[in-house]
């Protein structure tokens, strides 16, 4: 007999747990049942919009448990309406539906998270033409863009962004930035117009950072020009008998410098470049280069009057080596090591009738 009580003790006590878990749930006060769903439209895309749910029988009373859902009810005809989902990221609640006070079902409500996708580069290299260039956007609620100077106009249109430029008469590379916003991204396209003859080719002084004989970090001047004849692009040291071979990449507006080239001699040696970036290992190897883009800086001119505002930086961490060796082709074991360190070169164009004499510039090694 009181084996039978304890087992009738624990049997209630079990029920009483499932009383206790029960009231946790979010739809305790719901019965789930006797209400027949006959159709149901609830996932929707993230524009959001109505659909329609249909019972068997009369609805008395429904409502959505999230405020971006709000109901309807005709009959048996329950209708969802939610509002656009201006976020990447998906979201979910129920509809409550009751015929009765103790009748009820409960029916999911989706939604898919807006999309957003750029196929735009980070920056674009013209020339000094009018041009009109377009790239395919995926966004749901479309986009704005926008631009800061005259030449350069944008627009959105078909689900492409439309870049257009006027002719560059200035003389000189110019850039500026093409603005893309959607409900939940920002972005921007550097747009660079530039003739590489009209406007890039001429006087500069470079302005390195190397060490001096005892070891000490300074900044030197050496007058360069960039010249270009035929497919040959060099830039001329004529102070140190210097060609360094360079190359012009058009779709960034920029130049290349690739280690290996032979640029001259020095004594009895031949001299040849290698490079390095980002704290590696310096290379002469053609695969190891430096790449800057021309821009242009008024403030230049501010800075010195000699300066006509085009410039290049190879960046902060560049180096250029310019290396001697017994060999006249490049064999590590008759290499004696470098003649240069230029460090953070920069390319800064000089005016074509202004000598660069209000800079003091390095003629010798």
């Amino acid at each position: 007999m009181k084996k039978l009580l304890r087992y009738t003790m624990l049997a209630v006590g079990c029920l009483a747990l499932t009383t206790a878990c029960n009231n946790d749930d979010v739809t305790n006060d719901i019965a789930q049942h006797n209400v027949k769903v006959l159709s149901a439209q609830t996932a929707f895309n993230a524009v959001g919009g109505t659909d329609s749910i249909t019972t068997e029988g009369n609805v008395a009373h429904a409502y959505a448990n999230a405020p971006w859902a709000t109901i309807t009810t005709k009959g048996n005809l329950v209708e969802v309406t939610t509002q656009p989902n201006e976020t990447v990221e998906s979201r979910h609640t129920t509809v409550v539906i009751k015929t009765s006070p103790q009748d009820s079902t409960v029916v999911n409500i989706d939604q898919l998270g807006c999309v957003v996708k750029f196929n735009f580069p980070e920056h674009v290299g013209l020339n000094d033409e009018a041009k009109q260039l377009s790239y395919p956007i995926e966004s749901t609620f479309g986009a704005q863009t926008q631009t800061k100077v005259d030449w350069l106009q944008s627009s959105y249109v078909d689900g492409k962004v439309i870049v257009s430029t006027q002719p560059n008469n200035t003389g000189h590379v110019r850039q500026a930035f093409v603005y893309v916003k959607t409900k939940t991204k920002v972005d921007s396209i550097l747009v660079t117009q530039g003739d590489l003859d009209r406007d890039i080719v001429g006087n500069y002084v470079m302005q390195v950072r190397e060490a001096d004989q005892d070891g000490v970090e300074t900044t030197h001047f050496y007058d360069v020009v960039l010249a270009h004849a035929g497919n040959k692009l060099t830039l001329k040291l004529a102070a140190l008998g210097l060609e360094i071979p360079v190359i012009y990449d058009a779709e960034t507006c920029g130049l290349r410098l690739t280690g290996g080239h032979k640029v001259g001699t020095y004594q009895q040696y031949t001299l040849f470049t290698s490079v390095a970036n980002n704290g590696n290992k310096a290379s002469w190897e053609k695969s190891a280069q430096l790449t800057g883009r021309f821009a242009y800086r008024e403030a230049l001119q501010r800075m010195n009057p000699i300066f006509e505002g085009t410039m290049l930086s190879f960046g902060n961490t560049a180096q250029l080596l310019i290396e001697a060796f017994e060999s006249t082709e490049i064999d590590k074991d008759k290499n004696l090591g470098a003649l240069a360190i230029w460090e953070s070169p920069i390319l800064i164009k000089i005016k074509p009738t202004t000598p660069a004499k209000h800079l003091p510039i390095s003629t010798q090694w």
